[in-house]
């Protein structure tokens, strides 16, 4: 999927996202991260293991997620 704002970077788009999501009145509560295939290795461990933990209400994330997800009840 291309971003609205004609970048195609995946991180781009996923940032902007969790920047809306942050503002949002019914949406800023939320505790939140994000995840892409450009962040390193151990960054990416770190997030899905807050996330499969239920540290987090809300992952943002490209198709990097379909990969290697053993989380059994995503939201």
């Amino acid at each position: 999927m291309q971003d609205t704002e004609g970048s195609d970077e995946p991180a781009a788009s996923v940032q902007r996202i969790a920047s809306v999501l942050a503002e949002h009145p019914e949406t800023a509560a939320l505790r939140r991260a994000t995840l892409h295939g450009q962040m390193p290795t151990d960054q990416k461990e770190e997030v899905m293991g807050a996330f499969e933990r239920g540290d987090l209400d809300i992952l943002i994330t490209t198709t990097v997620i379909e990969v290697g997800s053993t989380c059994p009840t995503p939201r």
